[in-house]
């Protein structure tokens, strides 16, 4: 492998790097913009991850884009149910969000993949 082959490998892979932090930075701006920013990440992640196949980045796009589901099924159902039922949901929900986006975002400065991108935690 010349060095010029180890340069250009060196760039697609710091360039790959920088798109977990983006959809990161933008769901944890979602809990000041009432989700508008996460529905913004995840359709940055449905469109980066094609390119980032085979990158540590491409499980943050698909662990993105899991948490936006999840949370939109949760929170439908939630915002839908009794008042006094809404909170014991939304709450929870908050939380295991929080905790993904935090764990999500820590991996990608550290530059590790996310072990299982399709598991609940």
């Amino acid at each position: 492998m010349s060095l010029e082959q180890t340069q250009d490998q060196a760039l697609a892979a710091g360039k790959a790097a920088k798109w977990p932090l983006i959809v990161w930075t933008l769901y944890v701006a979602a809990f000041v913009t009432f989700g508008v920013t996460m529905l913004a990440g995840a359709i940055l992640a449905h469109l980066k991850r094609p390119q980032l196949e085979g990158t540590l980045a491409s499980s943050h796009m698909t662990y993105a884009i899991c948490t936006l589901w999840v949370t939109a099924v949760v929170a439908a159902f939630g915002l839908a149910a009794p008042f006094d039922f809404a909170g014991m949901v939304l709450i929870p929900l908050t939380l295991w969000q929080l905790l993904r986006i935090i764990r999500g975002f820590l991996r990608a400065v550290d530059a590790r993949p996310i072990d299982k991108p399709y598991g609940l935690f």
